[in-house]
């Protein structure tokens, strides 16, 4: 269980609890520098196995162009976020129907 009062400092131990240093986080890095903190482990932190990063696809790669200052006005317009939710959840069920989740979904069962 983790508990914090601080959410940069919870991130930060669950970042380690991962096995990924803090400093690779770029949110993390950022977050740090606005308001510093330094989280205090009570306990240990226990092994368990480690956590591979995810790789981006289409739809966060796009997230990640319109978090850029430019992008930002037009996905902080209420009618083009509703847009991208729909476009979103139709890339994950086309995934998850059709595409590569269809393989996983037949090794699992």
């Amino acid at each position: 269980m983790l508990a914090s009062c601080s959410p940069l400092a919870l991130d930060m131990v669950a970042a380690r609890l991962m096995g990924i240093r803090p400093e690779d986080v770029p949110h993390l890095c950022a977050s740090n520098v606005q308001q510093p903190a330094v989280p205090e482990l009570r306990g240990e932190l226990p092994q368990i196995a480690p956590f591979a990063q995810a790789g981006h696809n289409l739809v966060s790669r796009i997230e990640e162009r319109l978090n850029t200052d430019a992008g930002s006005q037009l996905f902080a317009h209420p009618a083009a976020f509703e847009l991208m939710c729909l476009g979103a959840r139709a890339w994950y069920h086309a995934w998850f129907h059709w595409g590569p989740g269809l393989k996983r979904r037949a090794e699992v069962d």
